[in-house]
């Protein structure tokens, strides 16, 4: 079976060499930092370390969607789904195996992936988020190795075609949690936009490094483009201390994929869902395997599981 010691707690799988930013670095250069390390949030933290937030993709697209790019300007068209979206995907099926789909995620270092049918045809998303719901089944009834087909995300809100406007990408990213958008043509899947696909698109990328040189689109808002004044400064935080079942509790009841480790208010480290998948996934292969063939699963962290908000 899948076991998950009682002991492991955030201490013991947060990341502690992270990027991070002071609240007084400019809007344009945490963003470039987001693009150059490749990472979708940055915390915010004083000279001594006390955390004051985060800066997320997702507080970028906020301030993106003034750009010009995205509305037509001089005659000139506004940018569309295929103009960001990238066409290189991992593909997942309904018929593979729920475990193996989340180590394609961890290896492929994505957050997500279009699942496919028989057909070829979309049918939805498997994401880390759906991944920590089948630990969560796995803990509590016993699921054995299944298909990915019952956890798939098949919300056709998500999906747009290479003709939709950039701008409403962009809105859906503002308005929802959801970090990528399928493209389909004719039930096939041709491509995703992501929010850091927006993001890095040449002309918002560019206009992004200018915004200091002009006024801010919106007058209510900081003109010094300090990075605190976008920030996210409610996000969940958790301490040093909290048992990975409680953790993956809050991964499956927030809309977030990383989570602060605070200790007296200062930052000591960070855990995301992919530091967790990986840990319950490195974990179960230590444990020797069923004889004749037996499935496994996780076995319960011990207690009832944990109320969230």
């Amino acid at each position: 079976m899948f076991l998950v010691p009682k002991t492991i707690c955030a201490a013991d799988v947060m990341q502690t060499r992270l990027t991070t930013v002071g609240p007084a670095v400019h809007f344009s250069d945490a963003v470039a930092m987001l693009v150059r390390r490749a990472v979708s949030g940055l915390p915010i933290v004083e000279a001594d370390g006390t955390y004051l937030g985060m800066f997320s993709e997702k507080c970028c697209l906020r301030i993106v969607q003034d750009c010009p790019a995205l509305r037509d300007t001089e005659g000139t068209p506004p940018l569309l789904a295929s103009d960001a979206m990238a066409t290189r995907l991992l593909l997942l099926h309904e018929e593979d195996d729920v475990f193996d789909g989340i180590e394609q995620l961890l290896s492929h270092r994505v957050s997500g992936a279009p699942v496919l049918n028989r057909n070829e045809q979309f049918v939805g998303i498997f994401s880390e988020k759906t991944s920590v719901s089948v630990l969560i089944q796995s803990v509590f009834e016993s699921l054995p190795s299944t298909q990915i087909g019952p956890f798939v995300n098949r919300d056709r809100g998500r999906i747009v075609e290479e003709t939709t406007p950039l701008s409403k990408i962009v809105e859906t990213f503002v308005k929802t949690d959801f970090r990528r958008l399928p493209v389909l043509r004719g039930g096939h899947v041709v491509g995703q936009v992501s929010r850091r696909d927006v993001i890095k698109h040449p002309k918002i990328n560019r206009w992004i490094g200018h915004l200091s040189d002009h006024p801010h689109p919106n007058r209510a808002r900081d003109v010094d483009y300090n990075v605190l004044a976008f920030a996210d400064t409610t996000a969940n935080t958790i301490g040093p201390d909290l048992d990975l079942l409680s953790i993956l509790g809050l991964f499956l009841s927030t809309p977030y994929r990383r989570l602060p480790v605070l200790e007296n208010g200062r930052l000591v480290g960070q855990i995301s869902r992919r530091d967790v998948l990986q840990k319950v996934i490195d974990e179960t292969k230590q444990v020797p395997a069923e004889p004749h063939g037996t499935s496994l699963y996780l076995s319960a962290l011990g207690g009832e599981f944990p109320s969230f908000g």
